[in-house]
């Protein structure tokens, strides 16, 4: 999944501020494992456009470590994936690269594995901090491949003054969030405005409930992924989420839960319609300043609604965001290693989360939870979460197809059991 096109200016609060002064003290505290060293370790780094922080972080490494120098080249994302399988394929690749995770594209780590392109990270410092199901998707038979620095949220983001004018709260089950859209309604506001007309938009809330039907019925189906004991092409369970999934979806529709042509709406238009309070709500994969910077006065918050009302029945969904692996036959693994282990640390891990607007993977002790993530932090803290669909996928064509039949349900031209035939039919390739 990649983020939002329309990126606001970073936002910088004292925060990151103190997180950027620790970070330099700690790289200053740090001793030089290259020092002394007769040539220069040259590490070569290449990443999916740039990341926010990644330079100053990279200037204390080397301030620490004379020895080592880091170049990164920053690669658009429609050209990643072939420019770096060509180096690859060639013998010249980076020796620090981004790569996504499971086998959803040539460049995720499943797909790296077999072609033996990736180091065996298993031994490094930071593999015991992360969470289950961050460990997840770069867990390949056993084999932790990549370094999930941090992820995206995939949830509703809402508009507190719309709910109280509606006199309404963040619903914890399915029911409940259809009771909320018949009572902004009746106030004149947009219950959900979602921004349908950005592709992959359209699956968000289908796999939300997707999600939660397979922690529901079974919570250790995420890690039962990681192990190799079920995929998505072969579970049953999944097959049925696709399709809780869809037919709730449509079933928002016609609860006249959106706004009118709902796939004309950009997601900026939406953000914007939630943060002035024309619209109660919407499910984003977001920059979590995006709400503030277009209504500094406003009040947001963010919950997952679950399907029952039971806690049991609802699971945080996310999509990693920044991953990295170290090539296999770099001529300096051990060194490219140890800056992963450095990024890891929990100083660098959550000013580098914090500056890109996500949650670390690794857990940061002392991490603040962004105020707008508050509503979701007893599900981060139990480990209740999941990852977006492709991440697991061995199919390309499943978040495509499911993209076009979600658009489809949302404009009436298909029905919840086509789109899911449609989306189903593509998990065997």
């Amino acid at each position: 999944m990649q983020k939002k096109s329309t990126k606001k200016g970073t936002y910088r609060s004292g925060a990151y501020v103190l997180a950027l002064a620790a970070s330099t003290l700690l790289a200053s505290t740090l001793g030089s494992v290259s020092a002394g060293a007769s040539t220069t370790v040259n590490l070569k780094m290449t990443t999916v456009g740039t990341e926010p922080g990644l330079t100053q972080v990279i200037s204390n490494y080397e301030k620490a470590h004379p020895g080592v120098r880091i170049t990164v080249t920053a690669i658009p994302s429609n050209n990643y994936q072939s420019t770096l399988l060509t180096e690859l394929r060639g013998g010249n690749g980076p020796d620090i690269m981004f790569v996504w995770g499971g086998y959803g594209n040539p460049m995720a780590v499943g797909e790296l594995a077999s072609a033996g392109y990736l180091a065996r990270l298993n031994n490094q410092p930071w593999v015991p901090t992360l969470s289950s199901t961050g460990k997840s998707v770069v867990d390949i038979n056993g084999a932790v491949l990549a370094l999930p620095m941090n992820y995206e949220v995939v949830s509703f983001f809402y508009n507190k003054m719309a709910f109280q004018k509606a006199h309404v709260t963040p619903p914890a089950s399915f029911a409940q969030l259809v009771g909320d859209c018949a009572a902004l309604n009746k106030v004149g506001i947009t219950p959900i405005d979602e921004g349908n007309e950005v592709g992959y938009i359209n699956t968000l809330i289908p796999a939300i409930f997707a999600d939660d039907y397979v922690y529901w019925k079974d919570p250790t189906f995420y890690q039962s992924l990681a192990a190799g004991k079920v995929s998505l092409a072969n579970s049953a369970l999944w097959r049925q989420g696709i399709k809780v999934g869809n037919e709730d979806y449509a079933q928002l529709f016609k609860d006249h839960c959106f706004e009118p042509n709902s796939t004309a709406t950009t997601d900026t238009e939406s953000v914007a319609a939630v943060a002035s309070g024309h619209a109660g709500m919407n499910a984003m994969l977001t920059e979590f300043e995006d709400y503030h910077a277009d209504n500094p006065k406003g009040s947001f918050g963010s919950f997952e609604p679950g399907l029952t009302g039971s806690p049991k029945s609802v699971v945080l969904t996310m999509d990693p965001s920044f991953l990295l692996a170290v090539n296999a036959h770099s001529h300096y693994e051990t060194q490219a290693e140890a800056f992963l282990s450095y990024l890891a640390q929990p100083v660098q891990a959550g000013y580098l989360s914090r500056l890109s607007e996500d949650i670390p993977s690794v857990r940061v002790n002392g991490f603040r939870m962004p105020q707008l993530f508050q509503g979701l932090s007893s599900l981060i803290n139990k480990d209740q979460e999941g990852y977006y669909f492709s991440s697991y996928s061995k199919s390309p064509q499943t978040k495509t197809v499911w993209i076009a039949e979600a658009e489809d349900i949302a404009t009436g031209t298909a029905t919840p059991q086509q789109a899911t035939a449609a989306v189903v039919k593509t998990l065997n390739g």
